[in-house]
């Protein structure tokens, strides 16, 4: 897992990296460089890009062209507001031909919760994306691209159980948005930073 950056368009109550639309620090293309080297020489199957929120590391996609052809699996861990931007279409173009996994957290199905802990309007903006990505083949069946979510409710409390969550997740974001997803992971958020 590389932790890319620390700017964020969103300034969620619970991020353990203190990320915000104030942070600046991402990684260098020459830091990238030397990642991409080790990547190669080591050959690991997997590697999740997390941030701040990714897409707003410029060399992202570069970044992505450059080890895809070393690595089993790409995972992005998007907060999925930016990818409704018109701006980020040629990043959608390199997730979708690289066959890139998206991760993005959902705290909860329902607008009040999710704007709560992530602020206004991001449940519509997700949703929007969520839309997009199915519609360019991400969680359809006939597709090799991967869709997760992820259930991260803010609080003094532990999560539901997984299975039943995303029993309900599918069911009503398919029901009242006609959205897809592939599989749901359940997490404790830890109060680490903020």
């Amino acid at each position: 897992q590389m932790n890319i950056g620390f700017i964020c368009n969103l300034e969620c109550k619970h991020c353990h990296v203190d990320a915000g639309p104030l942070r600046r620090e991402v990684m260098s293309r020459e830091t990238l460089s030397t990642c991409i080297d080790i990547i190669k020489h080591y050959k690991f199957p997997t590697v999740d890009l997390t941030g701040g929120a990714p897409e707003l590391l410029p060399d992202l996609g570069w970044f992505i062209s450059e080890i895809a052809g070393s690595v089993e699996r790409i995972i992005v861990r998007s907060n999925l507001t930016l990818l409704i931007m018109k701006k980020y279409e040629p990043l959608l173009e390199t997730f979708v031909k690289y066959k890139v996994n998206i991760v993005s957290s959902l705290p909860d199905v329902t607008e009040q919760r999710t704007n709560k802990q992530r602020g206004k309007m991001v449940f519509e903006k997700s949703i929007k994306a969520l839309q997009l990505l199915n519609s360019l083949g991400y969680a359809q069946p006939d597709k090799d691209l991967q869709l997760d979510l992820v259930h991260n409710p803010v609080g003094a409390y532990l999560p539901g159980p997984q299975p039943a969550i995303e029993q309900q997740y599918k069911e009503r974001l398919k029901k009242e948005h006609g959205i897809n997803f592939d599989n749901l992971y359940v997490i404790t958020n830890m109060p680490v930073s903020r």
